[in-house]
C-alpha cells in the first residue's frame, strides 16, 4: 500500500508499524485512525467474505457492520498490535452468522486470505456523492439540532464551548448529538453511515 509522505512521516517518527499506528490514533479519538483502517482494510475484507457469502452486496454489507461496531464499541480498545488478525475473525464469525440465517448458501474453505489484499479508495466524485447524502439528511434535523451537530462534529469545537455560546447545559448538547446520530444511522445506509463516522472528530 502507498502511504501518503505526511502519514510516512508520522510512523517513522512514531516508530510504530501500521496497525499500531492506526490503533493509536483511535485510541486517541482520532477520525484518521478510521479513515486508515477503512483505506487498508476495507478491500481486502470485502473479497474475503465474498469467499463465504459469495455476494457483493452482502459482502459489503458485513463487513460495514464489522467497521461500524469496532468504531462504536470502542472494541480497538482491548486490540493490541494483532488488529489484522481481528478484523478477519470479525468478519468470519459475521460470515458464518449469516450463513446460518441463509442455508441455502455454501460455505466455501478458505486457505490463504492475503492474495486478495487491495486497497480501496474512494475517488472525488464518490466523496462529494457521500457527503451530498450526508448534508442532506442533516437539512432535514431540526435547525437548532444541526446548528449543534455542525459545530461539535464538524467545527471540532468543544461540548462546553458550544453549550456557552448557545446558552444551554453540556447534558443537552450530548443529548442532541446522540439523537442526531439515531436519526442520521436510520437514514443513512450503512457505508455513508460509516463514512460520516469518518469524516467527523468528535465521535
Amino acid at each position: 500500500m502507498e502511504v501518503p509522505d505526511e502519514v510516512a512521516d508520522l510512523l517513522h517518527e512514531y516508530k510504530l508499524n501500521e496497525a499500531a499506528y492506526i490503533l493509536n490514533l483511535l485510541n486517541q479519538g482520532e477520525k484518521k485512525g478510521l479513515q486508515l483502517l477503512f483505506k487498508k482494510y476495507y478491500r481486502p475484507l470485502v473479497l474475503y467474505a465474498l469467499k463465504f457469502v459469495r455476494r457483493q452486496d452482502i459482502a459489503e454489507d458485513i463487513v460495514q457492520e464489522v467497521f461500524i461496531k469496532f468504531w462504536e464499541k470502542k472494541s480497538f480498545i482491548a486490540v493490541d498490535q494483532h488488529l489484522r488478525s481481528y478484523l478477519y475473525q470479525a468478519v468470519h464469525n459475521h460470515c458464518l452468522n449469516s450463513l446460518e440465517k441463509n442455508e441455502n448458501r455454501r460455505i466455501t474453505s478458505i486457505s490463504d486470505y492475503g492474495e486478495w489484499a487491495e486497497e480501496e479508495r474512494l475517488d472525488d466524485s464518490e466523496w462529494n456523492q457521500k457527503l451530498e447524502e450526508i448534508y442532506r439528511e442533516i437539512r432535514k434535523l431540526p435547525p437548532r439540532t444541526q446548528e449543534i451537530f455542525l459545530a461539535v462534529l464538524f467545527k471540532n469545537k468543544k461540548y462546553k464551548e458550544v453549550a456557552e455560546e448557545l446558552h444551554i447545559s453540556v447534558n443537552t448538547v450530548k443529548t442532541t448529538i446522540a439523537r442526531a446520530m439515531i436519526t442520521l444511522k436510520n437514514n443513512l445506509n450503512k457505508k455513508t453511515y460509516l463514512f460520516l463516522l469518518f469524516i467527523t472528530k468528535n465521535l
